[in-house]
């Protein structure tokens, strides 16, 4: 017997992808009773502008302006104001997430970012698919963002006990609850790369100042402390100051 996961993801940095595929992976080593169909979608691509340019707006936040990020960050961390946003946006993707369901028709959905747990639920309950499970499967620390929080969800997995406690405070049962920590790839990749050997200078003698002529590298003409940071450049005496 062979069972569908449908995976909801969407490229906000590779996190949410790569919990994904690790779970996916796991799933593949499992043959009997039954066996896993999967699929990974990135919402994104079955919604409306803006929410269509999701991933490149969050990159193009956190390396040119977090502070932008951070603000919208907390501006919607609450229950009201995550409501507020919900509202906002299902119009962009209802349909869409409702027809995906329909034509994957999955046995189980999981959840592997925080703004698709509620899309989700609306889209399953739209699709008539209330016998699917969701699953959500939060893969940030600390204290999480509201919007991972959902009652509603069939199971909810956590990575850590400061995040299972914050869990019970916002009414998820913990019969729904699972402590599992976070999603690891099965097949480790390559090890770590060797550390690369250190260059080797040579500092002149020719004069008895420790000037910048006296930190020159025999071999490349550079400063030490140019190529390395390690070297701290030379103090200069009070007669090469002047």
């Amino acid at each position: 017997m062979t069972k569908r996961a449908l995976f909801l993801i969407s490229d906000t940095g590779g996190g949410h992808r790569s919990a994904s595929n690790a779970i996916t992976a796991a799933l593949d080593e499992i043959t009997e009773p039954v066996s896993f169909e999967h699929r990974i979608e990135d919402v994104a691509a079955h919604c409306s502008f803006p929410l269509t340019q999701l991933g490149l707006g969050y990159s193009m936040a956190l390396r040119y302006a977090p502070p932008v990020y951070g603000a919208l960050y907390y501006a919607t961390n609450g229950r009201r104001r995550y409501r507020a946003l919900v509202r906002f946006c299902e119009p962009l993707y209802r349909e869409r997430l409702r027809d995906l369901f329909l034509s994957y028709g999955p046995d189980v959905i999981v959840s592997v970012h925080p703004l698709l747990n509620h899309a989700a639920l609306r889209a399953r309950a739209d699709a008539q698919l209330e016998h699917v499970p969701i699953v959500t499967v939060i893969t940030d620390l600390g204290k999480v963002h509201e919007s991972w929080l959902m009652p509603d969800a069939d199971a909810v997995v956590v990575p850590a006990r400061e995040v299972y406690e914050r869990a019970l405070s916002r009414g998820i049962s913990p019969n729904r609850l699972r402590l599992l920590g976070q999603p690891i790839h099965p097949q480790p990749g390559p090890g770590p790369l060797p550390r690369p050997t250190p260059p080797s200078f040579q500092w002149s003698s020719t004069t008895t100042c420790p000037d910048r002529s006296a930190a020159t590298s025999s071999s490349s003409g550079t400063t030490a402390w140019a190529r390395s940071p390690s070297i701290a450049p030379p103090r200069s005496c009070a007669r090469c100051a002047r």
